[in-house]
């Protein structure tokens, strides 16, 4: 006898049209679980039927439906969940995910919009904000609800290979879900105002050698990979605890400003403040130069901690600076 959850999509989608049939009939739910069990084999519980009619289920593994294909949609969303992205599965609700949280809401929103179009919805997941301790950020969250999806990105990240056939066919979508997750843009305005650009932070090694292979090969960026933190090595504090690296800690980051250049115009970011501080960055440097610039930023810019932080929207072409 097998659970429902164990059914293929189609089988799910007629035995749950039948269920309902059956409820309109006045069947309850042990006269339903009994007839499912002596007719279809098939073991269902008190407790997804108590589910499904009180909160106004309507559709069973087909809206969310995933069939494996190649698209920018699904490398994104692969990408991310190389990042930021997680697995979750909610056992009471039997709801299988694929979670983000982040202090971006336009990352947030696009990682949802894409899963909407993974998993064939004719709407996108909402962009949740969650209510932000005192002083802190706000925080957005997301998740995308598939089964089908959830087994086939938990597979990948047990074996990358799995990916590679789906990856390959869109890899700088790929390449940016990892970037906006894992990477950073950073100018130092002192001294000589330079820009640091970092593709992702990750202690998984075959994965960013993978992506340096391909930022070489497909687009000519060339980039170095190297140790940055060692396992055993203490790495922050947290609450008060000292936090011990179990793993070495790897950075993948273009050779120089010209292949830092060259990865931000073919691949590059989604997350507009990053984007933005880029093209502050560009538009400073040509039109002042370096030393001029480097003392313009410091109006536009303000630092918290390790980060410059702008201090409005305004498109820089807007700013009148003195000659």
């Amino acid at each position: 006898m097998q659970t429902f959850s164990q059914l293929g999509s189609e089988e799910q989608q007629e035995f749950y049209a039948q269920i309902l049939d059956l409820k309109k009939e006045g069947f309850g739910y042990k006269r339903i679980i009994k007839k499912f069990a002596k007719e279809k084999q098939v073991k269902l519980s008190p407790g997804i039927l108590s589910y499904w009619f009180n909160n106004g289920v309507k559709n069973i593994g087909g809206e969310n439906c995933f069939i494996p294909k190649a698209s920018p949609e699904l490398s994104f969303v692969l990408g991310v969940m190389f990042g930021d992205g997680s697995l979750s599965y909610n056992k009471k609700r039997r709801e299988y995910s694929l979670s983000l949280k982040a202090t971006d809401k336009d990352f947030v929103e696009k990682f949802a919009g894409c899963g909407a179009k993974v998993v064939d919805k004719n709407f996108g997941f909402a962009a949740i904000k969650l209510k932000a301790r005192k002083n802190d950020k706000p925080i957005y969250t997301t998740k995308i609800h598939g089964k089908k999806l959830y087994t086939f990105v938990k597979e990948i990240k047990k074996d990358f290979g799995r990916g590679e056939e789906f990856i390959g066919q869109f890899p700088a979508e790929f390449i940016q879900g990892l970037a906006d997750s894992e990477g950073t843009c950073s100018v130092s305005p002192c001294p000589g105002f330079s820009l640091v650009v970092n593709i992702a932070c990750s202690t998984n090694y075959p994965l960013l050698e993978y992506v340096k292979i391909i930022l070489s090969n497909n687009y000519g960026v060339e980039c170095g990979l190297q140790k940055t933190k060692s396992a055993g090595q203490q790495d922050s504090v947290i609450d008060g605890r000292v936090i011990t690296r179990t793993k070495d800690l790897f950075v993948l980051s273009p050779l120089g400003l010209v292949e830092s250049l060259k990865f931000l115009n073919v691949v590059g970011f989604s997350i507009a403040r990053k984007v933005q501080k880029f093209d502050d960055y560009i538009f400073l440097r040509e039109k002042y130069g370096r030393k001029k610039a480097s003392a313009l930023w410091l109006k536009i810019y303000h630092k918290e901690g390790r980060f410059w932080i702008r201090n409005d929207v305004k498109p820089i072409k807007e700013y009148f600076f003195d000659n």
